[in-house]
């Protein structure tokens, strides 16, 4: 008996970790304030407080999630990259960005409901959230810079920044180099090195050269050039070798 009790406690824990889509939760969110910003969040992805991120306690990273504010019905897209929030009776905190967009900021709090609309960076409009846009909110899901960087920008794209598996980062400040290659698999083994590694995201910036695309792995992302030369210096310590350079700006190389 202790063990059918315990085998139906491990398949109902496992059960409450499966997220399904259109999954919906109410409750009260607030938003980060800019101390936050360029810190190191769960996910190992640096906080933007321009970016459309937030947080959540179980929610899987790269979780997309609807937020509607139900004091006005304002809405917009966000990509879970952290945990918490740890105030009570609170179920997201989002970047000031994705606050400003359904008026948030005025009141520092609100009441919302949230809507797991996609998975692993990418956002599955369902007959649901059509029928939504329809009705007049069109301008509040397609001018997010979600819905623009992870719907319509292709796994590792000449002028865009990716995490190893394709997934579209915005980044910006400083990283530290560490190899540049002629094909992407070389690229994703040196990633795949690094990871096993080193704490800090992993990135892989991809340009053209002379008519060639070239595939950059980078390390970290901060706001201060310092805080990455310190970086390079523990990344010499485990026996890589490389150079500060900044991220370069989505669209542009």
């Amino acid at each position: 008996m202790k063990y059918i009790a315990f085998l139906f406690g491990f398949v109902w824990c496992s059960h409450s970790l499966i997220f399904a889509q259109n999954n919906t939760e109410t409750g009260i969110a607030s938003y980060y304030i800019d101390k936050f910003d360029g810190r190191e969040t769960a996910s190992g992805e640096r906080f933007d407080n321009t970016q459309l991120v937030a947080s959540h306690r179980k929610l899987p990273f790269n979780t997309m999630v609807l937020i509607t504010n139900l004091s006005n019905q304002k809405k917009v897209i966000v990509r879970i990259i952290d945990r918490g929030p740890y105030a009570h009776g609170r179920i997201l905190d989002m970047s000031k960005a994705a606050a400003q967009r359904i008026g948030l900021t005025s009141t520092g709090t609100a009441k919302v409901e949230l809507r797991v609309v996609g998975f692993n960076g990418k956002i599955s409009i369902d007959p649901d959230i059509e029928a939504e846009l329809e009705q007049g909110n069109e301008e509040q899901f397609i001018n997010t810079q979600t819905n623009q960087s992870y719907q319509k920008t292709p796994p590792f794209s000449v002028g865009h920044t990716f995490s190893p598996e394709g997934t579209l980062r915005q980044t910006k400040g400083y990283g530290v180099q560490l190899g540049v290659f002629s094909t992407l698999e070389n690229a994703k083994e040196l990633c795949n090195t690094v990871s096993g590694a080193a704490v800090e995201p992993v990135f892989v910036q991809v340009v053209e050269s002379n008519g060639k695309v070239l595939y950059k792995v980078l390390v970290g992302m901060y706001m201060q050039q310092s805080e990455a030369v310190r970086l390079l210096e523990k990344l010499k310590e485990r026996g890589f070798e490389g150079f500060v350079k900044t991220h370069l700006a989505s669209g542009s190389y």
